[in-house]
């Protein structure tokens, strides 16, 4: 027997490239959850838990986008020390974090992607003798979120980006199109969002920026788009063990094809984020999504304490 009102503990912060954006995060969902719940914000300023956090006392959300947070290795460590905390687990969060292999996993479901040149650590060279057919490709890390070191590349350039990073790469044929975004909430899909920047990528600026992005909620796209999309997302996340929550992003081309991109295991949760917009469309406001994705892990608990 412990205690019967446990605290929800959001951990945001961290020390990764995403540290403001999970910041942002971390305080939106604590503005909201505070009011009607117990709860605690903890910023970590390193990757590693605190010693002054009780598994019996406290149910963990955490809000910690890109490495640590997304890549299974903060869910590993919760789990080692007991923790029961909302989200996907380690396993789940291992395959989505790395884009190739959640894209290898898509194509073995049926799921539309587009070719690529992977696991390639990027130089001067390698861009400018990229074998996939076209002459612009989007380049971004393998491992990496919130589009962190992503750049559009004209084949034979001799301007290189100032955000090329010493690791590996994902490279793909630029689709002409429109981005899509598809929340997934405990195995059910969300509303599709429709993504608008004004420049031609959807790109951290583009996301972070106030203005820089148009959004369509819900997307303006034909029916048949938006069943495949809420069909592909609902599939790779079950496929990929995901649990809880998970955003699933994909670009439609010119022509109408969707191509599968990623999952996001610890999407941004601010009350302008794509998951939340996702969520509007089926009439969730913000505090009743957050209760949604916290929903499991309290049944978790009280199923491991009572």
């Amino acid at each position: 027997m412990t205690n019967s009102n446990p605290t929800i503990l959001i951990l945001c912060g961290g020390d990764s490239s995403e540290k403001e954006v999970s910041k942002a995060s971390g305080k939106a969902v604590y503005e909201v959850l505070q009011k009607s719940t117990s709860t605690e914000l903890l910023f970590l300023e390193e990757n590693q838990l605190p010693e002054n956090i009780d598994p019996s006392k406290h149910i963990l959300f955490p809000l910690i986008h890109g490495a640590y947070g997304e890549d299974g290795k903060l869910s590993a460590e919760l789990e080692a020390k007991g923790f029961v905390y909302a989200g996907s687990g380690p396993s789940a969060s291992v395959i989505c974090f790395d884009k190739c292999v959640t894209k290898a996993m898509a194509l073995k479901l049926g799921i539309p992607t587009v070719e690529d040149w992977s696991g390639v650590i990027l130089n001067p060279s390698h861009l400018r003798q990229i074998p996939l057919q076209g002459n612009r490709f989007i380049c971004k890390p393998r491992a990496q979120g919130s589009s962190v070191g992503m750049f559009l590349y004209e084949k034979g350039s001799e301007e290189l980006p100032d955000n090329l990073l010493p690791e590996e790469y994902l490279v793909e044929p630029f689709i002409e199109g429109r981005d899509l975004t598809v929340g997934v909430l405990n195995g059910t899909a969300l509303g599709v969002v429709g993504i608008n920047p004004k420049s031609e990528l959807y790109d951290y600026d583009s996301k972070y920026t106030p203005g820089r992005t148009d959004y369509e909620v819900p997307a303006k796209v034909p029916e048949n788009v938006a069943k495949d999309a809420q069909h592909y997302a609902q599939l790779i996340y079950a496929h990929c063990r995901c649990r809880d929550f998970a955003r699933v992003d994909f670009r439609l081309s010119a022509e109408g094809q969707l191509y599968f991109l990623e999952v996001n295991t610890i999407p941004g949760m601010t009350a302008t984020s794509l998951l939340p917009k996702s969520a509007s469309i089926k009439g969730y406001s913000f505090i009743q999504l957050i209760d949604e994705m916290l929903k499991p892990a309290s049944s978790r608990f009280s199923e491991k304490f009572y």
